[in-house]
Formats: C-alpha cells, sequence, structure tokens
C-alpha cells in the first residue's frame, strides 16, 4: 500500500506509515502528477478524498472509495456508482467554501465506514 500527498503532508503520511502494523510506502511529495496518474491506473483501489485523485481514478476506471468532505457529490462525484463508492455525511453547510472551518468538520468527521 502506498500513501500520496503533498510535501506538506510528509509529517503526518510519517506518523500514520510508523503506527501501521501493514508495510506502507510513503510517496508524500515525490509524485509529479503524471507519476501520481500512473499509480493510480496501476492500483487495484484507491481510497481519497474529493479531490483531482478521485477525477483519475474515474478516468482511469480504477475502482475508488471517495470520502466527500466540503464538495457536493451530486456535482463532483464520480459518475459510474458500481465502481466508486462515495461517502458523504448530510451536512446543512455543503457545499463548503471555507479553507478552514469554523464548525470542527462535521462533512469530515461525521464519515463512518459502515
Amino acid at each position: 500500500m502506498a500513501l500520496t500527498g503533498t510535501e506538506a503532508e510528509r509529517e503526518l503520511t510519517g506518523r500514520v506509515c510508523a503506527a501501521s502494523s501493514d508495510s506502507l510506502v510513503d510517496l508524500s511529495g515525490r509524485t509529479s502528477l503524471g507519476t501520481m496518474a500512473a499509480l493510480i491506473e496501476f492500483s487495484r483501489l484507491i481510497i481519497c478524498n474529493d479531490t483531482g485523485v478521485s477525477h483519475i481514478a474515474a478516468a482511469v476506471r480504477t475502482p475508488s472509495v471517495v470520502v466527500a468532505n466540503g464538495s457536493d457529490p451530486r456535482r463532483w462525484a464520480p459518475i459510474d456508482a458500481r465502481r466508486h463508492v462515495v461517502l458523504a455525511t448530510p451536512v446543512p453547510c455543503r457545499p463548503c467554501s471555507h479553507r478552514i472551518c469554523p464548525i470542527g468538520h462535521p462533512c469530515a468527521l461525521g464519515v463512518t465506514w459502515d
């Protein structure tokens, strides 16, 4: 399994790798857009939030689980619902345009794997 993200997220992904009992590869800050697309294309499953990664997975037909945070999943979720599962908590503040949530991220914290 591989973790990806930006260079700024390396501390967080490093903590995730250290806490995991599985062998993880931390690629945060180490992938170009093309490398990321290739990584996604040759993956069996992608777990991501509602960013460009989910759109790349849809474009290359890699199954995904997408955690929809502040975006409107009716507008931005991948079209193929059989291949791409979207997890979204219904919140009245969606869609959100805040870079920093003023009410504590109920859209993200309310998502469960059930």
